[in-house]
């Protein structure tokens, strides 16, 4: 029984790594036949040259990725030289991650549940074939990887009760916050799961061995402060990039000529809208984000079962800091929907659901999003009604996910 038991815990995976070698080569030709969608891995391998060459980010070269980004960037460059070998190497380590990522959820749900939902292995697989170009083509499956990684040992260490898990917990998630920012959003999750189920020791322990390995690296930055002020400025001074959910309802407006003097200009960074009062939306996108999150921790810190359901709290708890971030941000990349991959597929499992509602819409919005970009992208920068229509109902179904998971975490008692 527990052979077969195991069988049904391999196989998908063992599937994945056949899968990946089926499509690649497929991909890799599409790929460079879409120049475009190569950007990123020409700039990835721009920067791994630089710090070959002996260049130190933020201080010889602007560098617009927060600090551990390089490493990434620089290991595929180790290995290769010309764009094609990068593209490869760096493909396959992203796979090798996205590997360990579903492996280190599926660890997750074996602390907490005796038998492996099969579906939820589908639905992660599914995401994978729709997804796999960006999962490959992007950098954003390492941050995923380590948060998945904090949740785990997170979660072991109150299960074993060992703070040395915990203290790894935090690391993995500030290793990630060094990635992209995001993580750094969660771990006041974590310091109030930490409060609320009166562990203040641990946490105290934690903080303090999190906070040096912290140290470290802002030291480092504050050598480059200059290059990181041009980081922070990068990202703080772009509009209202044309995927946003901002975007989304303002050029639906435009369309329906219920608002007008709306442009879709290049600011060098990515495609944004832009006309005179959305310049005002994108500078309190932050503020308005800010709000929300400050009133969704209040209400996380009010919850009173973190004891007894600590494994669905942390999970719905990150779930909806991320997914609140995503929308709520002036900037969405396609790719940011892989921050959400994979716990938001384990969320219908801890909420009991049989129908899998969340998994099955999330689906359909990752199809959405591939039609959009890259399909769809060149109709949607030229003001295409279809494209923003698809846009529009990306956005909203990410919406209504968002109503889902709240309901299933505060008001429903199931």
């Amino acid at each position: 029984m527990n052979k077969n038991r195991n069988l049904l815990f391999f196989l998908p995976h063992i599937f994945l790594i056949v899968l990946f070698f089926v499509i690649f080569i497929v991909l890799y030709f599409l790929s460079f036949q879409f120049s475009y969608l190569l950007t990123d891995i020409h700039l990835y391998k721009s920067i791994a040259d630089n710090i070959m060459m002996g260049f130190i980010p933020y201080i010889d070269f602007d560098f617009e990725y927060p600090l551990l980004a390089s490493y990434i960037f620089l290991l595929p460059r180790i290995f290769s030289k010309d764009i094609t070998s990068y593209f490869y190497i760096f493909s396959f380590f992203n796979f090798v991650i996205v590997f360990f990522t579903s492996f280190a959820s599926m660890k997750i749900l074996k602390l907490y549940k005796k038998d492996i939902n099969f579906k939820t292995i589908i639905y992660q697989i599914i995401f994978i074939f729709i997804f796999l170009w960006l999962l490959l083509l992007r950098y954003d499956i390492y941050p995923v990887f380590f948060v998945v990684l904090g949740i785990y040992f997170y979660l072991l260490s109150y299960k074993k009760q060992k703070y040395t898990h915990h203290v790894l917990s935090y690391i993995f998630v500030i290793l990630a916050g060094f990635l992209k920012l995001y993580p750094f959003l969660l771990l006041p999750v974590m310091f109030i799961s930490d409060i609320r189920q009166k562990n203040i020791n641990i946490f105290l322990k934690s903080y303090f061995y999190s906070f040096l390995f912290f140290v470290l690296n802002i030291i480092f930055l504050f050598f480059g402060r200059d290059g990181v002020f041009y980081f922070f400025n990068f990202h703080s001074n772009r509009g209202l990039q044309i995927e946003s959910f901002y975007s989304s309802i303002i050029l639906f407006l435009s369309k329906t000529n219920i608002i007008s003097g709306i442009e879709i200009i290049n600011d060098g960074a990515c495609w944004i809208i832009s006309g005179s009062f959305l310049e005002f939306i994108s500078k309190i996108s932050l503020y308005i984000f800010l709000f929300f999150y400050i009133v969704i921790l209040y209400f996380i810190y009010k919850k009173n079962d973190w004891s007894e359901n600590l494994s669905k709290n942390i999970i719905f708890s990150f779930s909806i800091v991320t997914l609140t971030y995503i929308l709520l941000n002036k900037v969405f990349s396609p790719q940011y929907l892989i921050w959400l991959f994979p716990f938001i597929f384990l969320l219908d499992t801890f909420s009991h659901r049989k129908n899998n509602f969340v998994s099955k819409i999330f689906l359909f919005i990752i199809f959405l999003t591939i039609i959009i970009f890259p399909f769809y992208y060149a109709n949607l920068v030229s003001f295409g009604y279809v494209s923003i229509i698809l846009l529009l109902i990306r956005n909203v179904l990410l919406f209504v996910i968002l109503l889902r998971i709240l309901y299933d975490f505060f008001i429903n008692k199931k």
